[in-house]
């Protein structure tokens, strides 16, 4: 089985497995038809930033090098992948915890500490409050 660019399928036992079920499937023909339109517009909407001419295709190598990227378009969506990392690697460490790592990281917390603070038993008992 061929893929529409030439190349062979990756996984073509999936094809045939769901060529044997289409029967029991009336549905999946209009299913498919109304996802791909849906993926096909967004596709469009999202590719459009990198077309000729678009503020993306006029950066320079450095410029790209250094583009902030977030992992996906809904930040709330990679705060909670990122979670779900960080409980599989340390399944005790607390909600608490974790989001004042999280705060540290984001806000430059340790800048802020090397500026500011001088490691003083005074601090300290500033900090602990």
């Amino acid at each position: 089985m061929v893929q529409h660019d030439g190349l062979p399928w990756e996984r073509p036992e999936v094809f045939y497995c769901i060529q044997k079920i289409i029967p029991s499937l009336p549905h999946l023909r209009r299913a498919l038809i109304a996802f791909f339109t849906g993926a096909l517009e967004t596709w469009q909407r999202f590719t459009s930033e990198f077309a000729a001419g678009s503020p993306i295709a006029l950066l320079t190598p450095e410029q790209h090098e250094h583009a902030a990227i977030w992992v996906t378009n809904d930040h709330n969506e990679s705060n909670l992948g990122n979670l779900r990392v960080r409980m599989c690697r340390a399944a005790n460490k607390s909600e608490l915890t974790y989001n004042t790592e999280k705060m540290f990281a984001t806000n430059n917390t340790s800048i802020f500490v090397r500026k500011h603070l001088s490691g003083s038993p005074g601090d300290l008992t500033y900090l602990s409050g």
